[in-house]
């Protein structure tokens, strides 16, 4: 179950509480270092919607 903060996220397509937070790594925000710091996707574990 996700949570930011106080507030609950949910899957948009199917209203799922059963989601993750990934890195998205075709998405490269910066680097430390030789180290790639990737922007973030949400993704559902029932339905397999991913978003932002």
């Amino acid at each position: 179950m996700a949570e930011t903060g106080s507030v609950r996220v949910k899957c948009p397509k199917c209203g799922s509480i059963n989601i993750k937070q990934e890195q998205d790594k075709g998405k490269v925000l910066s680097y430390a270092g030789q180290t790639p710091i990737y922007k973030k996707h949400w993704k559902c574990r029932e339905c397999g919607a991913t978003w932002e």
